[in-house]
């Protein structure tokens, strides 16, 4: 009996009293209002500034406690402030409209006391924890560095590893420093660049760094709950810097493969800002070039041969003796010792080791582009071919006009080499010959190209028609030399051959159109400087004979 009467004295109370709900809001992050933190609610009469949470142990999250009625349905807000102005926005995933264009939070009143779980201000769900900061100052010493005019960076991982958005200062002395906020208790991942992209980017050896998976190293550092200073720490170094001692270092490289430019053999790298002319190689035997660099004890370089002007003579560095250059490529890469005098040995041009020498032969090209009124007239670009030999480029190999319609080129290529090819009317695809099935390879494409295996010595192939399998057949107009105008080709006019002034004539574009029709000629000059550039055929009444010139305007 005793329980029951409890029991209904509870309920009473319950129902008398109402039931206490807690709300909590998270502040982190915001600036909290000189003027307190509030809520608003229908609860309330929606009135700001009068309900205020309080923040009693000093952990951002404010509390105010309201006493309701149980299975009530309530509307509220929270205001960083005490006006409408400093109103919360309730996202639309966890309130309900309110008729003025936002939203509120809602709640229904359970039959006992609660504390609800915090939310962040403006949120639906609690703030996400802020992890504490320290101020970490990064120090290196570029002493024995030649500072690059872009300046020295910060990278990493607490940046994105972006090369350009850290300018350290420059403290004098060599000493360059930066100073970021970075998380308590964390490992930081960094190196420091010299300029500002990755192709000048420490590499400081694995006693002091970590191998990033791609062949380069990255430095490590634990924070702890205080301010700290890292460094300082020599470029590309795990210590301090010392006075270097100069080393001299003579790099060689093997041409053996390659025909060397006219232009010289260079040494390019980061001792030397990757300058493609500042370190010209001396020949010092056969196909075989040096030049002597003056670099710091235990300094670590990268570097490659370029032969001739410009990088796209550089060589390509394998992967298998190369380090990544940042670029999608690989350089070579050394680390001096302690010795005054180093000699490297010289690797193969684009290899890891000594040259293999490769048997080479000379290869001519021979293509006729016919001739008469079903010939082909020369592109203003030239003609050229492109093949495997030459890596399919259709600007690398021009050739040159011999006699008539026929045109060559010779290059040098290895011996025992199974090559395919095709001739092109200018410099780029979409101009190339259609070559017959019958004396073509499909390349694996539906696209037919001439083939050739390569033997010893000085080869020439026979002269072949564009997009035929034989030499061109004889054309009248080659019989007829006697009929053609003079000059050819001509700009403003043309003046005709006396064999014709007693001829019915008829000039003739490439299209069949007339541009001039005489019986006799008064004059043997005819003007043509409104006739388009392109070819002209002269027909004669005289056993229907025909000859051919070209306008070619100069401007």
């Amino acid at each position: 009996m005793k329980n029951l009467i409890s029991f209904f004295f509870i309920f009473i109370s319950l129902s008398v009293f109402g039931i206490e709900v807690t709300f909590q809001l998270n502040m982190q992050g915001f600036t909290v209002n000189p003027n307190g933190v509030s809520i608003a609610g229908d609860f309330q009469g929606w009135t700001p500034g009068v309900s205020f949470l309080t923040d009693t142990n000093a952990d951002d999250i404010f509390e105010f406690t309201a006493t309701l009625t149980e299975a009530t349905t309530i509307s509220y807000k929270f205001i960083n402030g005490t006006t409408w102005a400093q109103e919360e926005s309730v996202p639309s995933s966890c309130g309900v409209p309110n008729g003025f264009g936002g939203f509120n939070r809602t709640f229904v009143v359970p039959g006992n006391n609660i504390v609800l779980e915090p939310v962040c201000f403006s949120s639906c769900a609690n703030c996400p924890a802020i992890v504490p900061q320290i101020t970490a100052v990064f120090q290196v010493d570029m002493s024995n560095e030649i500072v690059s005019p872009n300046g020295v960076h910060l990278a990493g991982d607490f940046q994105g590893w972006n090369p350009t958005s850290i300018l350290m200062n420059d403290m004098g002395g060599g000493l360059y420093e930066a100073q970021i906020s970075v998380d308590q208790n964390t490992i930081l991942t960094y190196k420091f660049v010299n300029g500002n992209d990755w192709n000048s980017d420490e590499n400081p050896p694995l006693d002091c760094a970590t191998d990033d998976g791609n062949g380069n190293t990255n430095r490590l550092f634990q924070t702890g709950t205080n301010n700290v200073i890292i460094g300082p720490v020599c470029f590309n170094q795990c210590s301090a810097c010392v006075e270097p001692t100069p080393v001299l270092v003579t790099f060689r490289t093997d041409l053996s493969n390659e025909t060397i430019s006219p232009n010289g053999v260079y040494l390019v790298g980061s001792f030397n800002n990757w300058d493609t002319i500042a370190t010209p190689m001396s020949q010092y035997a056969p196909n075989k070039f040096e030049a002597v660099v003056v670099l710091n004890s235990n300094q670590t370089v990268q570097y490659k041969i370029i032969n001739g002007y410009g990088w796209s003579n550089q060589e390509i560095v394998p992967e298998s003796c190369g380090i990544p250059n940042g670029v999608g490529g690989f350089d070579r890469s050394y680390t001096t010792t302690n010795q005054t005098m180093t000699t490297l040995e010289g690797n193969c041009f684009s290899g890891c080791g000594p040259c293999i020498i490769i048997p080479m032969c000379t290869l001519t090209f021979n293509l006729d582009l016919g001739s008469g009124m079903t010939g082909i007239i020369a592109a203003p670009e030239g003609v050229h071919v492109a093949g495997s030999f030459n890596n399919w480029d259709p600007t690398a190999t021009p050739l040159t006009l011999q006699f008539g319609t026929t045109y060559s080129t010779t290059v040098t290529i290895p011996e025992n080499e199974l090559i395919q090819y095709k001739f092109l009317f200018g410099n780029a695809w979409g101009t190339e010959e259609v070559v017959p099935f019958e004396c073509g390879v499909d390349d694996g494409s539906g696209n037919i190209n001439r083939s050739f295996l390569s033997s010893a010595g000085i080869i020439s192939l026979p002269i072949v028609c564009w997009s035929q399998c034989e030499p061109c057949p004889m054309q009248v107009e080659d019989l007829y030399e006697a009929y053609l105008p003079f000059p050819n080709p001509a700009d403003d006019y043309v003046q005709l051959p006396s064999t014709l002034s007693s001829q019915s004539v008829q000039i003739i574009d490439a299209l069949g159109r007339v541009m001039k029709l005489n019986n006799s000629f008064a004059s043997q000059v005819i003007d043509i400087s409104t006739w388009a550039n392109g070819i002209y055929f002269i027909h004669t009444s005289n056993n229907n004979q025909t000859a051919k010139f070209f306008i070619q305007h100069e401007n």
